[in-house]
């Protein structure tokens, strides 16, 4: 019991350790959100404003309509943080970082259901640390995405799913049920890491139960699942499955560099994006014994199909990974839930194999050598010379497999966004600039984030690069002009991906000599040396008014034609397009009239005249 004991706090030892240490990653990095990351805040932080403004029910309908192609659970989950701290980057972090204590109490389950007569604590430790220190697990933690609360649900309705073919109980198809609609809102891909499971569960009950008892056990399973998840799908179907078969789509894949599904060498590429790291280097050995473990390690592998455990492992990892391997977009982070079971295997094989304590000792100095500096180095113990310096001394390569530390210096995002507010006309909305290029740190909806936390929230364009990715020159010039923008962001240096930036320093110099745009350099240089130009398009920059002169003549009005003559030095004569008239006085930079109640401005370039109504009135040809 105490040696039992002593591997339990261990366990739970290493649980805290995980935990803390991403929550004091995301304290200490200042680099703003990638890609997936800026998206869920920036729709999180939408949300969190629809509850804060317009009520709960508001609420519940924004979540349903907020980005109908995906499932909501994420930007639901970081709400409490966002309620009782504030909205950022780091309240959304630490909130899916509870998914560890889901992880660990789901892990352990399994492990006892699968490790036999072994001991499972042992067993747990290992398999807990081989799933925490893989560096996938250290990158997903320390960000905002969605796997690592997924594979917490997978683990759990999978522990669910044992327990209850176990034990026949209907708690337990509860539980299933609870865990099984959270995974269907927290990722499509929720199905490919369970269902196969809960088919072959099905099949093995249905040989031990009456068809009876059968629907009587799984029914609340069903029920709940259907309550959770099923309202949210029968009102999105459609976009998510348009968004799915976009997102898994060769033409995306292309785009993005992405080889041919069945090219060898992509595929290999894509394996050793995923097993080549110091976690695999153990396991790769481990998960044959623990593969022997399960099958008795009496015949070796004819027997591996007989053991039931097994078989759910392998259902677990098997399709999942050809999947995977045979789809157009290899990303490692979608294989990441069906990484477990071999974690889990090789922990089962590291009890197993590590018996004596001299055995333990030699193995656990094994461990430590080749998993602690990488998530050392990861989370800002070690720098980056002392990490170089370890893994050049062992001469092992894959050590340099790891997540990049905390990065501290400061991007200066929100400054950039307050630069681009600053060149609005803030009487008019809608404001909307044309984004050129892209990056890790530079992206569409990271300037949405900012701006709608700072009040500044323009409509960012970018160049319809995925409906035409042939796009030419004189195409891209055209979607700008017609735009109706105020303006086009422009960021030097390196822009990613290449597809979407390939036009942009021609675009730029075709700008830079435009008389219909004003370049401004913001003034902002990010810790990459690159540094940002705002294009004002004049057309958007309204000026004072000093004489009529400047207003007389004939402006187009919807489908007619407006007209304003001089009276005198500082009075003129408006006539709107259905022949109202009225007279305006020239004052303060304005056009004033005081029987309609409005006034206006004209543009930079002379072209239009913008009233505080809304209306905007088009210079005519000369009469």
């Amino acid at each position: 019991m105490k040696y039992i004991l002593t591997w339990r706090r261990a366990s739970s030892i290493l649980l805290f350790v995980f935990f803390v240490l991403s929550i004091r990653w995301s304290l200490l990095d200042n680099s703003p959100p990638a890609w997936d990351q800026g998206l869920y805040l920036y729709q999180s932080a939408g949300l969190h404003h629809v509850l804060q403004e317009s009520g709960f029910w508001n609420f519940c309908t924004a979540v349903f309509n907020v980005d109908r192609g995906r499932v909501p659970l994420i930007l639901m989950l970081v709400q409490p943080a966002f309620y009782f701290f504030e909205i950022s980057l780091d309240a959304a972090v630490i909130s899916l970082n509870f998914s560890w204590l889901i992880l660990a109490w789901s892990i352990h389950g399994i492990v006892q259901r699968i490790g036999r007569n072994i001991n499972t604590e042992k067993a747990y430790f290992f398999a807990f640390a081989f799933f925490g220190f893989y560096p996938l697990t250290v990158m997903l933690s320390h960000n905002f995405l969605v796997e690592l609360s997924l594979s917490a649900w997978v683990c759990a309705s999978i522990y669910s799913i044992l327990m209850l073919q176990q034990t026949k109980q209907v708690r337990w198809s509860f539980t299933a049920g609870l865990f099984i609609g959270l995974g269907l809102l927290t990722k499509v891909t929720f199905v490919v890491f369970v269902f196969p499971m809960v088919g072959l569960v099905l099949l093995r009950l249905m040989k031990e139960m009456t068809y009876r008892e059968l629907t009587t056990l799984i029914l609340p399973a069903c029920v709940i699942t259907a309550i959770i998840s099923c309202p949210y799908y029968l009102y999105n179907i459609k976009p998510i499955f348009s968004m799915t078969t976009f997102l898994s789509s060769k033409e995306l894949a292309k785009l993005y560099g992405f080889g041919d599904v069945f090219d060898f060498s992509t595929i290999i590429n894509y394996w050793s994006s995923v097993f080549i790291s110091p976690v695999f280097l153990i396991t790769a050995c481990l998960f044959i014994f623990g593969s022997l473990r399960l099958s008795g390690k009496i015949k070796g592998f004819l027997y591996f199909f007989k053991n039931w455990n097994f078989l759910l492992m392998l259902a677990w990892f098997f399709i999942p990974f050809v999947l995977a391997t045979f789809g157009e977009i290899k990303d490692p982070r979608y294989l990441f839930p069906a990484l477990i079971p071999i974690f889990i295997i090789s922990g089962i094989a590291a009890a197993y194999t590590l018996e004596s304590n001299r055995i333990l000792i030699f193995g656990s100095a094994i461990f430590l050598i080749l998993l602690l500096p990488s998530y050392l180095y990861s989370n800002a113990f070690l720098g980056e010379r002392q990490f170089t310096n370890f893994v050049n001394v062992l001469g092992i390569h894959m050590l340099r497999q790891s997540d990049q530390p905390p990065d501290p210096r400061e991007w200066k995002t929100d400054q950039l966004v307050r630069h681009i507010g600053g060149y609005f006309d803030k009487k008019w909305a809608n404001n909307k600039v044309v984004f050129l290029g892209g990056g890790r740190y530079y992206h569409l909806r990271l300037l949405d984030y900012e701006g709608l936390i700072i009040g500044v929230a323009p409509h960012y364009l970018t160049l319809p690069y995925y409906e035409d990715p042939d796009m030419s020159l004189e195409k891209a010039l055209n979607f700008i002009y017609t735009s109706g923008s105020s303006g086009v962001l422009f960021k030097s240096g390196e822009n990613w991906p290449k597809f979407s930036s390939r036009l942009d320093l021609k675009i730029i110099e075709i700008l830079k000599n435009d008389p219909r745009y004003a370049a401004y350099d913001l003034g902002i240089e990010q810790p990459d040396g690159s540094r940002f130009t705002f294009f004002q398009n004049k057309a958007f920059l309204t000026v004072p008014i000093h004489s009529p002169s400047e207003v007389t003549g004939g402006w187009k009005v919807g489908g007619g034609v407006a007209a304003i003559d001089a009276r005198d030095e500082k009075t003129v004569t408006v006539t709107t397009e259905t022949g109202v008239r009225a007279l305006a006085v020239i004052r303060d930079g304005s056009i004033y009239v005081q029987d309609w109640g409005v006034s206006g401005t004209i543009t930079a370039d002379a072209e239009s005249i913008r009233w505080s109504n809304g209306s905007i009135w088009r210079k005519t040809a000369a009469r």
